[in-house]
């Protein structure tokens, strides 16, 4: 197994965030009649879901009396804690964006009927800020344990492992964000996506594809934390199942700059054909432009936190445009037709592109299968949650990811997803991305044997 891992925000913050997210349907793209499930009614009545006349066992953050701002007082509520990063950590525009999404894509459950047909979800009410600070997560939570069934995200790798032992002990489930390979050994954990290091192995298959070769050297810069580590640990996997030699970078960000100019300089002194960036936005252009001003002339390759639409405006755009790929697990991007995206759209309304409310509302959908599905086994309670998350089988992504991802029932292989998209910039979209490939799973990604996290299955700094 792996190692384990300000005060609330203010109600007008989380008011803010309601009032925002109860947007009706419109926007272009948008779905006309949107459902986070289409199949939400369908999936209800196949799984046997209780009907209003049958008991229910229920437990901690399960009320009969309505949700603050219900649709129907007549449904109980069932609330769901967010602990995130929402004014001054280092993942606070993240942390807004996915919170707006998780509010809408809930508002919209409650109006298919919610729950069962006799629960509606409320995420506002323990809404949290940890700015970042695993200290203050280990605090909210404590105070807003008592009160929840579970948690509709965590955001924060040291954060969420601040709190993963106490996860564990009351057995409350919770949706994480970002997306460490730890999380398939975590049976407390509703991960959606590829994690970072498989999602750069698909990402390296397909770039051999188009150039019909393997690179040579291959290099991986990445930062200290699980998402750099977990990349970076990827390239290196990829790099030995292809007999191919590997570079791996360390990074720490620095403030006056010099571990960029280091990192440029490397780059430029071994000259690799591909990059994989597992770093910083703001670390991004910097490389990208440095190592290209210093004559490098080939691939970058960045996992999503690399990228921020904010980067069309940076004025070497075009350098970007000409060296940079984009990987992501979901599939596509703002303005994709995907089922699960046209119903994000038209529940958000009128709002600028980002592709980061996407994050939000994906994760969102093991969750909802886990209360349909406990629902249907008659018992609300944490443990009966935590049982049916471990017997879901499939979660339907409604085309943001593959069919039949979401199997929390299987092994750590099952279990873990190992698509991903590439993209290229493109200003004209409101992400400043355009898809290359959809949910591509590469020949390396679909053999590799994920027995243990990826950084635990290679040595980085050897």
């Amino acid at each position: 197994m792996p190692t384990p891992r300000r005060f609330a925000v203010a109600l007008a913050v989380c008011a803010l965030l309601v009032a925002a997210c109860s947007g009706e349907d419109g926007d272009e793209g948008g779905s006309a009649t949107p459902s986070p499930t289409a199949t939400t009614e369908e999936a209800t009545a196949t799984q046997g879901a209780a009907s209003p006349t049958e008991e229910l066992q229920t437990g901690v953050g399960v009320t009969e009396e309505p949700c603050p701002d219900s649709i129907d007082a007549e449904k109980g509520c069932i609330y769901l804690g967010i602990l995130s990063d929402l004014t001054q950590g280092p993942l606070a525009g993240l942390g807004q964006a996915v919170t707006r999404a998780q509010n809408a894509f809930w508002r919209h459950v409650n109006e298919q009927g919610g729950i069962a047909g006799r629960y509606e979800v409320n995420v506002a009410e323990y809404t949290r800020d940890n700015a970042g600070d695993p200290d203050t997560q280990v605090e909210l939570f404590g105070e807003i344990e008592p009160n929840v069934l579970a948690l509709a995200h965590t955001l924060g790798e040291q954060a969420t492992d601040a709190i993963l032992d106490q996860l564990r002990e009351r057995g409350v489930v919770a949706a994480p964000i970002l997306r460490p390979s730890t999380w398939a050994f975590e049976d407390v954990m509703v991960e959606s996506g590829a994690p970072y290091c498989l999602a750069t192995i698909s990402a390296l298959d397909y770039w051999v594809d188009r150039a019909e070769r393997d690179p040579a050297p291959l290099m991986a810069v990445y930062g200290p934390d699980e998402y750099g580590r977990d990349g970076a640990a990827g390239a290196k996997l990829w790099a030995e199942a292809n007999d191919v030699e590997f570079i791996a970078v360390p990074q720490t960000p620095t403030a006056d700059g010099g571990e960029v100019a280091s990192t440029v300089a490397t780059i430029l002194e071994h000259e690799p054909d591909v990059v994989l960036m597992a770093v910083s936005d703001r670390d991004l252009a910097p490389i990208v432009v440095g190592a290209a001003d210093g004559g490098f002339d080939d691939r970058f390759i960045g996992l999503s936190p690399t990228w921020q639409a904010a980067l069309v405006e940076h004025p070497d755009f075009d350098v970007l445009a000409e060296r940079y790929w984009h990987v992501t697990p979901w599939g596509g991007h703002w303005g994709a037709d995907v089922a699960a995206f046209n119903d994000l759209r038209a529940a958000l309304d009128d709002v600028a592109g980002n592709d980061q409310y996407l994050a939000g509302w994906v994760s969102s959908y093991p969750l909802l299968a886990a209360l349909e599905a406990a629902a249907a086994n008659g018992d609300l309670t944490r443990e009966g949650l935590l049982a049916a998350v471990t017997e879901l089988e499939s979660v339907d992504y409604r085309g943001a990811l593959p069919e039949g991802a979401g199997n929390f029932a299987g092994d750590s292989n099952a279990q873990t997803g190992r698509a991903a998209t590439v993209s290229r910039p493109d200003a004209a979209n409101p992400s400043g991305l355009t898809a290359m490939e959809r949910l591509f799973t590469g020949s390396t990604a679909e053999e590799l044997d994920v027995s243990a996290p990826c950084d635990e299955l290679v040595t980085l700094d050897e």
